[in-house]
């Protein structure tokens, strides 16, 4: 499926607009008029549609007929992608995907995607013996780890508390956009801490790769909404004057919400880092990295590139029980094993 999907889809929302449309340019005689679907006034009442709509939907063939004129003169052609551009551009005509932005399918695609690979983090053999708080993670985890997992907890627990704060000042349809935010931090959470329990254990091997998927997730959800969030502070702060006349909103709650945004974005990049971080010293984080080809080394020389991470020290080579000597400038080695 390629870029014609969206074109065929762009047609049909061209078409329902036209009193009629000629899908074949070579034969402009052949037009298919538009004609409307009607609705009871109580379906469209009742769906909460505009009151337009009680005229009925805006229908026309002719994307249909250009679907298999496409597919006849070339046969490698996609017929299932043209047919999902057609499919999808009727709602998208009829203004009936408005709801759908970036985050709310952001949140739609992550939940599904939990569902399909089970990453519930309550369903861990370990979930309930981390949260008992009898386990003495300073005892046995590392220093550096423990300095990670701090910003994990720290930026999860932000998250997670914003998200009453943000449904309230950017409105109800950042509920499951948020929601399924906080869901995936808090499941961040619990798992890095299961992980350490599970590490080096064989039998829970595939737990270990659901923890890496849900921090990889994590992460990747928290980059996305950064992106989002940055955005929308880039496009409203200029325009913040025009926000007060026409969203009636105060000035001052105008100034709260690009100030949490802002915080929100912060909060969210350092989450993505954390989570990269807590990815970096995870074992079964290799097993995630090898279903793409890489490696550790791949992934630092990338990090490094970018100047996320400092480059590596050169491994110590250990001792091989030969002798060593200079003679000149050149060293010289005894084989033999002997003195030399």
């Amino acid at each position: 499926v390629g870029y014609s999907c969206v074109l065929f889809a762009w047609m049909v929302a061209i078409s329902v607009r036209m009193k009629t449309f000629c899908p074949i340019f070579l034969l402009p005689s052949l037009c298919f008029s538009t004609y409307f679907i009607a609705l009871p006034l109580s379906w469209v009442q009742a769906l909460g549609l505009h009151s337009s709509f009680a005229v009925g939907f805006p229908f026309n063939i002719g994307p249909f007929i250009l679907l298999f004129v496409t597919k006849l003169l070339i046969p490698q052609s996609s017929f299932v992608g043209h047919l999902s551009g057609i499919l999808i551009g009727y709602p998208l005509a009829w203004n009936l995907l408005d709801w759908l932005t970036p985050p709310i399918l952001l949140s739609l695609l992550a939940g599904l995607y939990m569902m399909k690979e089970d990453l519930f983090v309550w369903k861990i053999p370990t979930f309930e013996q981390q949260r008992s708080g009898q386990v003495d993670f300073s005892s046995f985890v590392p220093s550096s780890q423990l300095r990670s997992f701090s910003l994990l907890a720290v930026t999860s627990s932000l998250l997670f508390c914003a998200v009453p704060v943000s449904i309230f000042i950017m409105g109800p349809s950042q509920i499951p956009v948020r929601l399924m935010h906080g869901l995936i931090v808090w499941s961040a959470l619990q798992g890095r801490r299961c992980e350490w329990i599970l590490n080096g254990n064989a039998a829970h091997l595939s737990s270990q790769t659901d923890i890496v998927n849900i921090l990889i997730l994590s992460g990747f959800y928290s980059y996305c909404m950064a992106l989002y969030d940055l955005c929308s502070v880039a496009a409203a702060a200029p325009a913040s004057s025009f926000l007060f006349v026409t969203s009636g909103l105060s000035s001052s709650r105008v100034s709260i919400w690009l100030v949490v945004l802002s915080l929100l974005v912060v909060v969210e990049i350092s989450h993505w880092w954390a989570t990269l971080q807590c990815l970096w010293e995870m074992r079964a984080a290799a097993s995630v990295l090898s279903r793409f080809g890489w490696d550790r080394s791949t992934v630092a020389k990338l990090l490094g590139q970018v100047g996320l991470m400092r480059a590596e020290s050169a491994a110590v080579v250990p001792f091989s029980g030969r002798a060593h000597r200079l003679v000149g400038d050149h060293p010289v080695t005894n084989t033999s094993g002997g003195r030399a």
